[in-house]
């Protein structure tokens, strides 16, 4: 196997755990969904999140917390790691 192959399947590997991981955050809670997507996709920080949602910062860091626990969860029952 080349390098160049490797790379090619390590990419699709990637882009195909990144479409799984994008799935299942799709089906958790609306609460959860918002502050994952917000906070490790569109990269807002707790300030942003808080301002966005008109929810205090202390709220923020418990909902990002127990989102990243369902989201982790949910993955381990999938089959894939982190």
């Amino acid at each position: 196997m080349s390098a160049g192959s490797f790379n090619v399947e390590k990419d699709t590997i990637r882009q195909l755990t990144y479409e799984q991981i994008l799935d299942i955050i799709n089906r958790l809670p609306l609460k959860y969904k918002e502050v994952l997507i917000l906070k490790f996709i569109e990269n807002k920080d707790y300030k942003e999140i808080s301002d966005i949602l008109h929810k205090p910062m202390g709220t923020v860091a418990t909902l990002i917390n127990r989102a990243k626990k369902s989201l982790k969860q949910e993955l381990l029952e999938e089959g894939l790691k982190l």
